[in-house]
């Protein structure tokens, strides 16, 4: 049998194939890691924002407390200083200038905690508050810097920002003179170095355009810390303010408010002994106790030992003998130690001063009235030729005394002292000096109207030597030699002279002019009235448009007072009823004249009593009497007790 050959269609066994690489994988590989790396850059930037996010909820946090905890504090701010001057000198000269007013306040602000002893407002943090400077970061499409929402958030804190800048401007001689300028709460407060008193400007460097004086710019900044801290803090300025170390109230309606009338009670010029009781007594009264734990408590321990003080300082003079309060403290005098020889008014000497300077015991110039409208002109029957005023200033620079055997030349010795140089006259005084002479002026005022005459002049002349530009203590001083009563103190001549001197600081004060014109009259005996023609009575009736009514009928009175003074009654009367001719008002002026009137009566001139009741019946009385004021209720009682009602017409 035949070997059978394979049939083409015998299944052959399939080969093991090997399985290929398959590109899937690779793909699910990489695949694999982009979401790998997907999910870590989703995450990274998730937490990424989470930390940026805490970040700025930080900063904000931070800025928040921060602008809480500076609250009510003033931030001060780098000073805007001309290019030229940070270039050439201080790269930050604006900051330094900052550094320096900080340092100057917390100084002032730190010693009257030290001298107080007590919890005082601090507007000045103790510490420097650390705040995020972003002047030049801003917010993405909005133009907002960081540094205005820190200004805006602390606002809102009531944290206070002081700003400064500094100018050059030439001075009268055209030379460069430093100037600075604050800016705080809405107060602007002025800096010059013509501040500076002579001897501290001469202390200091020079100044030039393009160099930073730092010491004196340092120097006008400590001189006004005080205002500046006046200015920032309530509880300050009611200090600085009723010791007299600043002389605005710049919290009005505030907190304090009461108090600062206190303080403007004490201060007042027409304050008696017995007011000054009455004072302590309202104190008390609202429950008002001294202590030494706040800054009422200081102010009111103050006021008490001013009070004291003042009582026995003005229950010297005899007239306030009958005061109750000086009664009392006589009494205890008396009582408790023994009878002290008194003395003659000596010279005293003010080593401080120019030795040709001298102080002398004299009696103080008056207050002047408040200017009233309408009155009557004054007739004049009398033609002279006016002396100018030219003249009078050759007389009294002669020096030229009344009493040559007293060796007093009172405003000629001022006069030297304060203008003897045009060196001298051309630095003002100092900021600390014109509060000083303020303080001496408002106590000589009182004193005046106390009777304590001695006391008053030292502290009229003292003031004059603080500020020799203190054109109303001149003016005061001028008065005062030649109207007082005392043959061993008045001198017309000296009078005159003052009053000269402070028409040339001040020429637009109408009392200024009327005084002198005043003195001049005084220097006669007779035909007083002609004096009106004089050019000092002619400058002060052109002062305001009503000017000429009011020195005329102030004239009257004054010439009134002198045809008194020198036994011519007649005549005074006729000037005391001239001067209220025209005069409807019953004020202060009517009730001097129908006063004067009646004494004059008294004295033997005949009808005088009937002119002062036709004044008084054709003046306007005020329909309510509760709202009267002082001298209408003192006319009201002269009339009554006269009798004005019942006597004809």
């Amino acid at each position: 049998m035949p070997e059978q050959q394979p049939s083409d269609t015998t299944e052959v066994p399939p080969k093991t194939a090997r399985k290929p690489r398959s590109r899937f994988s690779l793909q699910r590989i990489f695949t694999r890691l982009f979401e790998g790396l997907q999910w870590i850059t989703e995450h990274t930037t998730n937490l990424l924002r989470m930390l940026v996010t805490l970040a700025m909820f930080s900063v904000v946090a931070f800025i928040i407390y921060n602008a809480y905890a500076t609250r009510n504090t003033v931030a001060v701010k780098p000073f805007q200083v001309p290019v030229s001057v940070g270039r050439d000198n201080h790269e930050h000269a604006g900051r330094i200038i900052a550094n320096q007013l900080n340092r100057h306040l917390l100084e002032t602000q730190n010693t009257l905690r030290e001298q107080l002893q007590i919890d005082i407002d601090q507007p000045v943090p103790t510490e420097e508050s650390v705040l995020i400077e972003g002047e030049s970061i801003k917010l993405p499409e909005t133009g907002i810097t960081i540094d205005n929402v820190i200004e805006f958030i602390s606002g809102i804190f009531g944290r206070k920002n002081l700003s400064g800048s500094v100018y050059f401007e030439p001075d009268k001689n055209n030379e460069d003179t430093l100037h600075l300028q604050l800016s705080l709460r809405g107060r602007i407060i002025s800096l010059s170095e013509n501040d500076l008193s002579q001897d501290e400007r001469e202390k200091l460097p020079p100044t030039h355009r393009y160099r930073l004086n730092i010491k004196l710019i340092s120097a006008l900044l400590k001189n006004r810390s005080k205002e500046i801290l006046s200015i920032a803090s309530e509880d300050h300025n009611l200090y600085y303010y009723c010791t007299r170390d600043v002389a605005a109230i710049e919290h009005k309606r505030e907190q304090h408010d009461d108090f600062f009338g206190y303080c403007n009670q004490l201060r007042d010029g027409n304050a008696t002994p017995d007011k000054l009781e009455k004072l302590k007594g309202k104190l008390v009264e609202n429950g008002h106790i001294p202590d030494n734990k706040t800054i009422v408590g200081s102010v009111i321990q103050y006021i008490n030992n001013e009070i004291n003080r003042k009582q026995l300082t003005l229950c010297q003079s005899g007239k306030t003998l009958e005061d109750k309060v000086c009664k009392k403290i006589n009494l205890a005098k008396k009582a408790s130690a023994p009878p002290v020889a008194t003395t003659s008014a000596v010279i005293v000497d003010n080593q401080a001063q120019s030795n040709s300077l001298r102080y002398y015991s004299y009696a103080p110039a008056p207050v002047m009235e408040p200017i009233q409208a309408l009155a009557l002109v004054a007739e004049s029957t009398v033609e002279i030729t006016p002396t100018k005023l030219s003249t009078l200033e050759e007389k009294c620079n002669q020096a030229q005394s009344d009493y040559p055997d007293r060796g007093a030349k009172i405003a000629s010795s001022l006069e030297d002292h304060c203008f003897a140089s045009q060196k001298q006259n051309s630095f003002a005084a100092s900021s600390e000096a014109i509060l000083q002479a303020n303080k001496l002026h408002e106590d000589a005022l009182q004193q005046y109207n106390n009777g304590a005459y001695q006391l008053s002049a030292q502290n009229y002349q003292q003031a004059i030597t603080q500020n020799c530009h203190h054109d109303v203590a001149w003016g005061n001083l001028g008065i005062l030699l030649s109207k007082a009563t005392d043959p061993k103190v008045r001198d017309i001549k000296q009078g005159q002279c003052a009053l000269l001197r402070a028409t040339k600081l001040n020429s637009d004060k109408f009392w200024l002019w009327h005084s002198l014109c005043v003195a001049q009259a005084f220097q006669a005996e007779d035909d007083l009235e002609q004096f009106l023609s004089y050019e000092s009575c002619q400058t002060a009736s052109t002062i305001t448009p009503t000017a000429k009514i009011v020195n005329e009928r102030l004239f009257n009175i004054e010439i009134g007072s002198r045809y008194v003074e020198l036994g011519k009654l007649e005549q005074a009367a006729i000037a005391y009823v001239r001067s209220m001719k025209l005069e409807k008002t019953r004020g202060k002026s009517m009730a001097k004249a129908v006063a004067a009137l009646v004494e004059l009566e008294e004295k033997g001139v005949e009808a005088a009593k009937g002119q002062a009741c036709r004044i008084y019946k054709a003046s306007i009385a005020t329909e309510d009497q509760e709202q009267r004021g002082e001298y209408e209720k003192e006319l009201d009682k002269i009339a009554l007790r006269q009798g004005c009602s019942i006597i004809a017409e």
